[in-house]
């Protein structure tokens, strides 16, 4: 499972280097240079601006799909160093990889942190999210910081707009641009009709589903019950469930803490994905970070670290080597 997570912020860290080469070479003029990873054959919109800003798309072909990978990322990360899980690490890779997103200017990106962390936050403030910690100190420390990165936010804004009320501006402007108006913009009425058209192919099936590629949408939801139908949908719901139980309730459950922490940085992982493919995911398929990252979370139900198999398999070696008139 650590290798697992190893390849988990490993990814972070390569897409947070190719943000930073993708931002010099756009500066320098030398785009061309990225030309060897952008090399698919349809339209490549990695030289957008928003405000004037370049957005930040890596070695993706647009900002909303380098968002989209980013949220994931910064979910595990974060969750991570709240746990206290190598939280020198974590911690600073959660922060850059938050800081790519809101500079991507991706509504998409932008609502599936906003949801993220709304359940973060919730969950904390109720004492409803358990946490499985390698260092209880150090995750009880980033706990406290979190929680009191909230009213220190609010309270700082407050200020600087009290002494300069034009400061909020810029902010304003992009959250109107990125989110409010987008509906009404022309990407927005486009994406709006595809939805309808998945809604419309659903009903004319009789809620069976056009099959597996049939309809193209703009949302994960919409293209799961235009694709698949009712059937898919319940397995959909089935397979999310099984996702997000309580692992530690399942009878085979024996993972160590430092397993448990990496099985819930990879569901809150899962829980950005999906948020994010509900608002813009054309295709049933949520992709291979979104599946390889469930699967460590649902792995982790049957997972032995190396202590608890070598004592499993003795146990069973004394019980096949036990004298079956004792049995």
């Amino acid at each position: 499972m650590r290798r697992a997570a190893n390849a988990v912020l490993f990814a972070s860290g390569v897409s947070l280097i190719f943000v930073l080469i993708d931002t010099v070479t756009f500066a320098a003029g030398l785009s061309h240079l990225l030309n060897f990873v952008r090399n698919a054959d349809y339209a490549q919109l990695f030289s957008h601006q928003f405000l004037g800003v370049k957005r930040v798309t890596a070695f993706l072909p647009e900002a909303s799909a380098y968002a989209i990978m980013a949220c994931g990322f910064f979910a595990f990360n974060f969750r991570l160093w709240r746990s206290g899980v190598r939280a020198e690490l974590t911690g600073p890779l959660s922060l850059a990889t938050f800081v790519t997103v809101l500079f991507s200017f991706s509504s998409t990106g932008y609502v599936a942190l906003i949801a993220y962390l709304s359940v973060v936050l919730l969950g904390s403030m109720f004492g409803i999210d358990r946490q499985a910690s390698t260092n209880p100190h150090v995750a009880a420390t980033n706990q406290r910081i979190f929680l009191s990165l909230i009213p220190f936010t609010v309270l700082a804004a407050a200020i600087a707009v009290a002494l300069k009320p034009d400061l909020l501006d810029p902010i304003v402007a992009t959250f109107d641009r990125s989110i409010t108006s987008k509906l009404s913009s022309a990407s927005g009425v486009e994406r709006t009709a595809w939805n309808m058209g998945g809604v419309r192919a659903f009903f004319e099936t009789y809620g069976l589903g056009a099959g597996l590629g049939s309809v193209r949408t703009s949302s994960f939801a919409v293209a799961v019950i235009a694709n698949l139908g009712i059937i898919g949908a319940l397995l959909y719901a089935c397979f999310f469930a099984f996702l997000f139980q309580d692992s530690a309730r399942h009878p085979y459950y024996s993972a160590s803490a430092e397993t448990r922490a990496y099985a819930s940085a990879a569901k809150s992982a899962c829980f950005a994905y999906i948020v994010a493919a509900t608002i813009s995911g054309s295709s049933p398929d949520m992709g291979f970070y979104f599946f390889g990252l469930a699967g460590m979370a649902s792995g982790s139900i049957f997972y032995m670290d190396g202590r608890r198999r070598q004592m499993a398999e003795s146990q069973f070696t004394e019980i096949g080597s036990a004298d079956p008139a004792r049995l």
